[in-house]
C-alpha cells in the first residue's frame, strides 16, 4: 500500500459518482499519506483528489488538497503540480464568482500554461469554464 495505495484511492475517488463513496476514497488515500509511502503517492494521490473534488464543485475540500499539494512541493518546486494548483483555483473562483467574466484572465493564463506543458487532459475543464464566463 505504501507504494501506490493512496494513489489509487485518489483515483477511485475520481471516478465514482456517489458522493458518500468519493469521501471514503479520499480518507483512505489521505490516511495512507500519514503511513509510510513514496513521494509518488502523494503527488498522484492530490492530483487526483484535486479532480475529484473540482468534477464534484467540492471547493472546500479540493482547496484543501491544492494546498497540501503546494506545501509537500515547497522544498523543491515541481512545475506540473504547482501548475495543477493554479488551475484548480482558476476553476475554483470563476466557479464561485458572481460576475460571469471574473476569473478570465487567470482561467486564460492557466490554459495558455497548460497548453505549454502538454497538459491536453487539463483543458477541457478550463474551456468549459472560459466559455461559461462568456456567457
Amino acid at each position: 500500500m505504501g507504494f501506490v495505495g493512496a494513489a489509487l484511492f485518489g483515483r477511485r475517488a475520481r471516478i465514482v459518482d456517489d458522493a458518500n463513496e468519493r469521501a471514503l476514497a479520499l480518507q483512505e488515500g489521505e490516511a495512507l499519506l500519514q503511513g509510510p509511502c513514496l513521494s509518488h503517492c502523494h503527488l498522484w494521490f492530490y492530483r487526483d483528489a484535486i479532480e475529484a473534488c473540482a468534477a464534484a464543485a467540492d471547493w472546500e475540500r479540493g482547496s484543501r488538497y491544492a494546498q497540501a499539494l503546494e506545501t509537500f512541493v515547497r522544498a523543491q518546486p515541481l512545475p506540473w503540480a504547482l501548475l495543477l494548483v493554479e488551475r484548480y483555483r482558476a476553476l475554483r473562483d470563476a466557479a464561485n464568482s458572481q460576475t460571469h467574466d471574473a476569473g478570465v484572465p487567470q482561467l486564460a493564463a492557466v490554459r495558455t500554461m497548460a497548453v505549454s506543458a502538454g497538459l491536453g487532459w487539463a483543458l477541457p475543464a478550463i474551456d468549459q469554464a472560459l466559455a461559461k464566463a462568456a456567457g
